[in-house]
């Protein structure tokens, strides 16, 4: 694919831009690299596990990906929202694949509560709330955890939140393989 089909050259997108060396600007945020993607916590966490999965391809529209990259896509979107689910337990997980202001395949995932700070029957853009920002080490701590969930899932392929290598996310995987998994009872 060509980047003029995507209306905006990859030089020019803030989203290509940002993910260049996303780990340098802001590792805080950083949760996981994934396969075809980066799973990065909103800087809003009013919805408490709001993560934003941002595609490393370029591209405006889930069909301008190639077919092999668009389904990695999705089984990082299916993976990334099972483990902010289990963590964070919502009565229902929102999906937002929008691109109106930043025209880079993303895909929000938002935890949704009957005790929402909104109407949970409406859709969180343009509501007027408090959007409550964290200190740099609750980012990181929040990231953490979804990472480690990530890890206990099998997120094969990722490199860690925070800067970390390839190496550190396999012994992550490692250390949350030891984790005490609930036992079925007979």
């Amino acid at each position: 694919m060509r980047p003029e089909d995507t209306d905006m050259a990859p030089n020019k997108c803030p989203f290509c831009e940002w993910l260049k060396d996303i780990r340098a600007k802001e590792p805080h945020r950083v949760v996981a690299e994934m396969k075809a993607s980066w799973l990065v916590l909103s800087a809003s966490q009013a919805y408490r596990g709001y993560c934003m999965l941002i595609a490393k391809t370029h591209a405006k529209e889930v069909f301008q990906l190639p077919e092999k990259e668009r389904r990695r896509l999705f089984d990082d979107l299916a993976l990334a929202s099972q483990a902010i689910y289990k963590l964070f337990k919502p009565d229902k997980l929102n999906y937002e694949i929008l691109g109106n202001q930043t025209p880079h395949l993303h895909c929000h995932i938002i935890p949704r509560r009957n005790s929402d700070p909104i109407d949970r029957e409406y859709p969180i853009w343009g509501q007027v709330m408090d959007e409550p920002r964290m200190s740099h080490g609750d980012y990181h701590a929040l990231a953490e955890s979804i990472a480690l969930e990530l890890g206990r899932l099998g997120a094969a392929g990722g490199t860690g939140q925070g800067g970390k290598s390839a190496s550190k996310w396999k012994a992550k995987k490692k250390v949350a393989a030891k984790v005490p998994r609930k036992r079925k009872s007979k």
